[in-house]
């Protein structure tokens, strides 16, 4: 006992060295301090929960739509962004904290992995199994990226822990425990909902030769603790929503991806004329796109049932491609690669300095793992098999949860712990002689040849691989990185669009202005319907004073996406200015409507509806009533005077004018005491002098 005792610290010595050795590698990753996709959804959504959406300006930028987290059914489990909001109101944001945080759960996994181990079979198999945890790269890996993987894993293996005791004799006690982690887990992942199916018909199953009584007392304390546990998320989607949404709103969507015309088997975010779905961030758009399709408005609720609709119907009506597209799931699921998603994961591994060398691909731990089960099923005792049936039935659980969506590497991850746990078994397994080991490992290279043998081709894309890192040093700041990976992107895939869109904004922060242009000009010929490189084409040509040919462009962004406000807030404030009034009235109402809430998007409507030289379009009361409420900005202030002064108001425009001039000195000398250059704010303060004089006369202000 002594000697397990030491052996399982140096386990854990050896794991936190390889997670520090790691773990320091990630901290300078480029992406550390700039994530993407769903990490940057987990990121955003606990620093609102930590800190409150009043100051999400200062880490939320380049955002598609507002992710509008307080009034929206949870878009993501929610049990990793409260555990990330925690730890950053601890840390003050700190991600290192986090992705320490991470660490440690890692090494409790391996504490946990040895006890059920120990429980499932004998000490040294738990040793085995903690050893395989402590030093297989993929969870290491994933114990560095923002996403749910590490706390799932802790979370399943503490249920599965608990169980084993409940079962042991524990009582109610470890059944509420495992209905608690097991609720947790589901938050953190909803297929882990089968893994709470499982144990229910495991406890009944260990119970067959009892009473009623010696099942129905555990399975309900379970039962009941984990429907209190997800019904916290439940309970709070209804009332941000008014929807019975159980965890999140994109059930249906993801259901979708998997089950389609022309779906793989991988991730594939194109939705067709619906746009794309990279991450939660596109859901706005996407359910906009949907409602613009069906004709009339929808909720999350509403649009995830569609989706859902629509996943089943193909289904019912392709048995036969529904049954093939599943069986390429189940093999890339257990295939040697490892699938990209929100990242290459084979080349983020290869790159590395320290988990290039860890050992054990997954065919061989299958192997292993295979092995182990037909050890257990022959030769070990009926309680240890009864143990072993838990862990089986958990992880068959968790690979069919995954079928009907897509395979990616980091989903399979959580079925490691209970491989580790069987390829312990079959390391330590007794046999009876030569002919029964041979029909084991027959049965077990069987099963592994045939994983590696039937999995569909895979080439990770070493394009989109120097894309991510590209985008990444583009957003930490280091525009040479930038270029640098990403022409390495087009050397690898030549004209690839995306690797082109990011090295014309590469180009434009660069101060490359005519480059960039020339870029996006370029990605629109050859993909007309991009509406990035439309959007920032027009802006790009604004700034280059090519006026007719920023609105044109503008014009085809809002054609391209009515359901983006942006684009619509821009084009109507840049088409009064070559004589569009109208449309630029137009757009500026669009996009209200689309974020009726935007203080920006409130002022220019009420500027243009009080300075239009448009007699028919001009309107000084509708401009009042579109304020609402009096800005404090030197901005907004002369907003506010403009539309006293279409009113006739005069002595209160010259009142609330001279406030703005104030505010603008301030903001003037404020600047120059940092030393900054204030030829903007200077600018201003004459148009703020020009409009004051032009009150003072009695003449409302007009605009071109």
């Amino acid at each position: 006992m002594k000697s397990d005792g030491v052996l399982l610290l140096a386990i854990l010595l050896a794991g936190l060295a390889l997670r520090a050795a790691y773990l320091h590698e990630r901290i300078d990753h480029p992406d550390f301090d700039a994530p993407a996709l769903d990490a940057a959804f987990h990121d955003d959504q606990a620093r609102t929960l930590a800190f409150g959406e009043d100051r999400a300006a200062e880490w939320r930028r380049g955002v598609p739509a507002d992710p509008a987290f307080a009034t929206t059914a949870y878009l993501r489990p929610p049990a990793y962004p409260y555990l990330l909001a925690a730890i950053y109101k601890i840390g003050d944001g700190d991600r290192r904290l986090a992705i320490a945080v991470q660490a440690a759960l890692g090494l409790l996994a391996i504490g946990l992995i040895f006890a059920i181990g120990r429980i499932a079979g004998a000490p040294d198999r738990g040793l085995l199994a903690a050893a395989l945890m402590a030093t297989h790269w993929a969870p290491i890996f994933f114990e560095g990226e923002l996403q749910a993987t590490s706390l799932f894993i802790a979370l399943e293996l503490s249920f599965a822990l608990a169980l084993l005791r409940c079962a042991a004799g524990g009582g109610a006690g470890w059944a509420i425990a495992a209905g608690a982690a097991g609720g947790a887990a589901a938050l953190a992942r909803p297929n882990a909902l089968l893994l709470l199916a499982v144990a229910v018909i495991w406890l009944v199953w260990l119970s067959r030769r009892g009473s009623i009584a010696s099942w129905l007392r555990p399975v309900t304390a379970l039962s009941l603790t984990a429907l209190a546990v997800v019904g916290i998320a439940t309970v709070r989607n209804a009332r941000v929503s008014g929807e019975l949404i159980p965890i999140t709103s994109t059930l249906g969507i993801n259901l979708f991806l998997g089950n389609r015309p022309g779906a793989t088997g991988q991730i594939d975010s194109d939705l067709g004329e619906l746009g794309s779905f990279r991450s939660c961030y596109d859901y706005p758009r996407v359910i906009a796109a949907l409602e613009r399709k069906l004709g009339h408005e929808l909720s999350h609720g509403d649009a995830s049932r569609w989706f859902e609709r629509q996943a089943a119907g193909w289904m019912a009506a392709n048995p036969g491609e529904f049954l093939s597209i599943s069986l390429r799931k189940l093999s890339l699921l257990f295939g040697p690669a490892e699938l990209e998603h929100n990242k290459v994961v084979s080349l983020e591994r290869s790159h590395s300095a320290t988990l290039r060398w860890l050992p054990l691909p997954f065919t061989l731990l299958l192997f292993f793992a295979a092995f182990g089960a037909f050890s257990t099923a022959v030769v070990a005792s009926r309680a240890d098999r009864e143990k072993f049936v838990l862990l089986l039935g958990l992880a068959a659980a968790l690979a069919l949860s995954l079928l009907p969506f897509f395979a990616a590497a980091r989903y399979r991850v959580p079925l490691l712990p209970f491989l580790f746990l069987l390829a312990a078994q079959s390391l330590r397994a007794r046999v009876s002689g030569a002919r029964q080991l041979g029909a084991f490992a027959a049965g077990a290279a069987a099963i592994a040849l045939t994983a590696q043998w039937a999995a569909p081709a895979y080439t990770p894309s070493e394009a989109r691989f120097e894309l991510d890192r590209g985008a990444a040093e583009l957003r930490r700041g280091d525009l040479g990185a930038a270029r640098d990976n990403l022409n390495r992107a087009l050397v690898a895939a030549p004209g690839w669009i995306p690797a082109r869109y990011y090295l014309a904004v590469v180009e434009q922060a660069a101060g490359e202005q005519a480059r960039a242009r020339e870029l996006f000009a370029g990605i629109v010929r050859d993909e007309s319907h991009h509406f990035e490189a439309r959007l920032a084409l027009g802006l790009l040509s604004w700034k280059l004073g090519l006026a007719e040919a920023s609105v044109a462009e503008l014009v085809e962004a809002t054609r391209i996406d009515p359901s983006s406000a942006r684009a619509a807030f821009e084009h109507g404030t840049r088409a009064p200015q070559v004589g569009r009034h109208q449309a630029g009235l137009l757009s500026l109402r669009a996009a209200l409507e689309l974020v009726p809430g935007n203080r920006q998007y409130r002022d220019a409507l009420a500027f243009q509806l009080a300075t239009s030289p448009d007699d028919a379009l001009r309107d000084g009361v509708e401009a009042l009533g579109v304020l609402e409420a009096s800005g404090t900005s030197p901005r907004e202030l002369r907003t506010l005077a403009a539309v006293y002064a279409e009113l006739g108001q005069f002595e209160r425009a010259l009142e609330v004018l001279q406030a703005a001039i104030a505010r603008q000195q301030e903001a003037i000398a404020a600047r120059r005491e940092r030393g900054a250059t204030t030829t903007g704010l200077q600018q201003n303060l004459e148009q703020l002098k020009h409009d004051l004089a032009l009150y003072r006369s009695g003449e409302p202000l007009r605009s071109r």
